[in-house]
């Protein structure tokens, strides 16, 4: 009875949401909700058949505690009480808390991780129409890219803390778009704005500092015609506000610590990995290696493991994805002329070559870093995309 119940208020909420949408764009937003939904359940499966545990699966136990803890004061309890287990992991709490709303309706881990699924797919149609409507990008390129790109699409369905915060970096992207482009300026839409960053920096403090650094660049290069001495210079001290920035977001990432911060990460983590299932860096805790070390990470963040690494099959589809983009992007440089700096695809580069070094340096085994990487991938693939697709539909026109 209890699945019936709620069917039917997803089934409101989806037909809610596309009641005033054409009626192809009603059935893409369906046939994506129905895909994501499908795709958290499938990790649920795996992790409860395959793995046994999870981070799915104790994310939404912890928050069942959490319920049953403060039922004689709820409101309460969701903003003053702390959560047992958790008074050290400040990103765990936070989410345990955003989701425990949902938790207490449902009292399902199915049925919550179908709510997470939806609510991500309703951010991620938001970016893919206002990529269309706005910047111009072909719609069936849009859709395959934010929709359809293995990792995200994955990551980006049921009970976890990326599902989340993919729905936000989508939604805040989408949001700007709206702001900046829309014949209208909606204080609702600003509203959100705020609400979303001040989400990503409980959830994952580095990528809003990634996005906030991103968005001001591309406000920069707008307001300067693009890249010149201006632009630069502007650029170096958005930068420098970036480091600030990232101290304040969080105490292990102050300027003095950052490096000593990602070389301990890097060591934890290639330490505890198996050999040939990380990205082998010469890292020391100085400002110096993590420069030198750039460009390999670069590569790591952006294509591996490469086909023939990492020899899982659970890692298969991830790994074709990686050489797709690896294919993409020879494509794209052999024909730079093509390729247009221009500020939207500037801000893009940013976001996703910084995510990609830091990620990289700090996270290297191969599991850990599709998973993070993840957020970024669809934009990855939607640029190196473009001039592959254009060149292709010039073709066929021809």
């Amino acid at each position: 009875m209890i699945y019936l119940v709620h069917i039917v208020i997803l089934s409101v909420l989806v037909y809610l949401f596309t009641r005033s949408l054409a009626t192809i764009d009603k059935k893409l937003f369906v046939g994506l909700a129905i895909l994501k939904m499908g795709v958290g359940l499938l990790m649920g499966i795996i992790y409860m058949n395959f793995y046994g545990s999870g981070d799915t699966l104790v994310f939404f136990d912890q928050t069942t505690i959490f319920n049953e803890n403060i039922k004689g004061n709820y409101l309460k309890g969701l903003f003053l009480e702390t959560v047992p287990g958790l008074a050290d992991q400040p990103r765990t709490r936070f989410f345990v808390k955003l989701i425990s709303p949902i938790v207490l309706l449902t009292k399902n881990y199915w049925l919550t991780s179908f709510y997470l699924s939806i609510f991500s797919a309703v951010c991620s149609w938001s970016l893919c129409k206002n990529l269309i409507k706005h910047l111009r990008i072909p719609a069936k390129l849009t859709y395959l890219s934010i929709m359809l790109i293995p990792s995200a699409l994955f990551w980006s369905s049921g009970i976890t803390k990326e599902s989340v915060a993919h729905g936000l970096s989508f939604l805040l992207i989408s949001l700007c778009i709206e702001l900046w482009y829309g014949s209208q300026k909606s204080r609702f839409n600003l509203g959100l704005v705020i609400i979303c960053l001040f989400c990503l920096v409980q959830l994952k403090f580095y990528l809003a500092g990634v996005l906030i650094v991103s968005l001001f660049s591309f406000i920069i290069l707008k307001l300067l015609n693009g890249w010149n001495w201006r632009s630069v210079s502007s650029f170096i001290a958005l930068a420098t506000f970036g480091l600030l920035l990232m101290e304040w977001l969080h105490p292990w990432m102050r300027i003095s610590r950052l490096p000593l911060t990602v070389f301990e990460n890097y060591e934890l983590i290639s330490n505890g990995s198996d050999p040939g299932h990380y990205v082998l860096l010469d890292l020391e805790p100085t400002y110096q290696s993590m420069i030198l070390n750039t460009p390999r990470a670069l590569v790591g963040g952006f294509f591996r493991p490469f086909i023939w690494e990492h020899f899982e099959w659970t890692s298969l589809l991830f790994r074709l994805e990686n050489l797709v983009i690896l294919v993409l992007t020879i494509w794209s440089l052999s024909n730079w002329k093509k390729i247009k700096l221009n500020p939207e695809v500037s801000a893009s580069l940013i976001f996703c070559c910084v995510l990609s070094v830091f990620l990289t340096l700090s996270s290297p085994n191969f599991g850990t870093l599709l998973r993070y990487t993840s957020v970024f991938q669809p934009i990855l693939f939607l640029l190196t995309a473009v001039v592959p697709y254009n060149s292709l539909v010039k073709q066929k026109t021809e």
